[in-house]
């Protein structure tokens, strides 16, 4: 019996605007303008850009991203990966020759259980005012 795996590509040449929701993990080789939520992984390939918002479990990215990007694992960034906008993560991983112009957020435990459910980017608040978030600002160029 095959096992059936589901994921969406936007292949290298193809050029998409709009919104893209999917369960499933999503590859981007081509161009995409909009919002992407992605229910699993995302990979931006190293000829993939992205101009939009990324919402994601965990992402990968080795191409371009003009935008902010949420991911409630892991994010990478790989060698060629350039990401133009701020990022919220558990886990970032920056590799040699990634390169992040923007805020990085690390989520801690109590911040991810409510982070679907918040609006886009707002952090929760404690009951002070103050922003539940560990806010690091970033800019590394290797």
């Amino acid at each position: 019996m095959s096992k059936k795996i589901d994921f969406t590509v936007v292949g290298n040449g193809a050029s998409i605007t709009g919104e893209l929701d999917v369960p499933h993990d999503v590859r981007i080789d081509g161009v995409f303008n909009g919002t992407v939520r992605c229910g699993s992984t995302i990979t931006v390939g190293t000829d993939g850009v992205v101009s939009g918002e990324i919402s994601a479990i965990n992402g990968e990215i080795a191409g371009k991203v003009e935008g902010n990007v949420s991911c409630s694992k892991a994010l990478e960034l790989n060698e060629g990966a350039s990401i133009v906008g701020d990022v919220s993560a558990k886990a970032l991983i920056i590799n040699k020759g990634g390169v992040l112009h923007g805020r990085s957020s690390m989520l801690d435990e109590k911040n991810q259980k409510g982070q679907k459910e918040r609006s886009k980017n707002r952090p929760a608040k404690n009951d002070d005012g103050q922003a539940k978030r560990k806010e690091n600002s970033v800019e590394i160029d290797l």
